[in-house]
């Protein structure tokens, strides 16, 4: 246990710099839109392109790897949706973006610098084919499920429109559409590409801590609870058990998509909350509390899977 608090404690380390850094003015709180923007649109997408061009993917797809995810991720989102209605008397978009937030991990500002600090190039490739996919299908969910509280509005273009300006999926495309040239990476290209993707995990933890100053513990507590509890321990509880009992996987794949699991919420969710105006006060709150408290469940899950 004290092996695996060492290995996820730079992570939270880099964190909790960005927001003493914020605290005592040492750096303005919104430097971390800029550093955030560097690392989403230019950092990560070039890191994946360089793996998707070079690194040795798996012959068919890995189908028990993501049924292992999403389905566990599916039994929490619909559980404290349903709650949240019939317990909490939230409306259909509230519940919507509550779901959205309990099952959405940060899994690129988080997941990736911790699968890479603790998996190593052993990670790389079961990261990059939960990356490729992870975005796409809960943004997509959530969309329609908060779109469909509004009649009229064009789901599937709306939709289609916004991933296809997402820089993380311009890049895991260009990857996959340079990889089919069968052309070799230039070293040239591979080492300027690797030098800016190696960028991507520290920035990304520093602006996490300069951002998180922003996210109050608002909302409903008893209900912002639950949602951490299904977040935090159940998600990637179900996860291992469907991975590895369930499914047999390798040991690494195991270990990737449960730590993803454990990963706290994606500022996505607040963000998605702040456009259509609801459920403000338990994303935020879920946002902040989930990435403190992760410095304990990361480092028992990075014990569980590692140990």
């Amino acid at each position: 246990m004290i092996a695996s608090f060492f290995t996820v404690f730079p992570i939270f380390a880099v964190i909790a710099a960005g927001w003493i850094a914020a605290r005592q003015g040492l750096v303005r709180e919104e430097s971390g839109n800029g550093i955030s923007e560097y690392v989403f649109a230019i950092a990560i997408p070039l890191m994946l392109f360089r793996a998707l061009a070079t690194a040795p993917l798996p012959e068919t797809p890995p189908w028990a790897f993501w049924t292992s995810y999403f389905a566990a991720l599916g039994i929490v989102w619909l559980v404290i949706s349903l709650i949240a209605r019939r317990a909490f008397g939230r409306g259909q978009q509230e519940a919507a973006i509550i779901g959205f937030t309990t099952g959405y991990s940060n899994v690129v500002l988080l997941g990736i610098p911790l699968i890479l600090r603790v998996f190593g190039d052993a990670g790389t490739v079961p990261l990059f084919l939960m990356v490729a996919v992870h975005l796409p299908i809960t943004m997509s969910v959530a969309t329609i499920l908060i779109e469909q509280a509004e009649p009229g509005t064009s789901k599937g273009a709306m939709i289609a429109r916004r991933l296809s300006r997402n820089p993380i999926l311009i890049g895991i495309s260009a990857g996959a559409l340079y990889r089919l040239t069968g052309l070799p990476l230039p070293e040239v290209a591979s080492g300027t590409l690797k030098f800016i993707g190696d960028s991507a995990a520290p920035c990304a933890l520093f602006a996490t801590g300069l951002t998180l100053r922003r996210h109050g513990l608002g909302g409903d507590r008893p209900l912002l609870s639950l949602v951490l509890a299904l977040k935090l321990i159940v998600h990637p509880l179900l996860v291992f058990v469907l991975a590895h009992h369930v499914f047999g996987l390798p040991p690494v794949w195991v270990g990737v998509a449960t730590v993803l699991a454990g990963c706290p919420c994606g500022v996505n969710a607040y963000l998605l909350a702040e456009r259509y105006k609801v459920g403000l006060g338990i994303s935020s709150g879920a946002v902040a509390a989930s990435t403190v408290l992760s410095v304990v469940t990361t480092t028992v899950i990075v014990w569980l899977v590692t140990g």
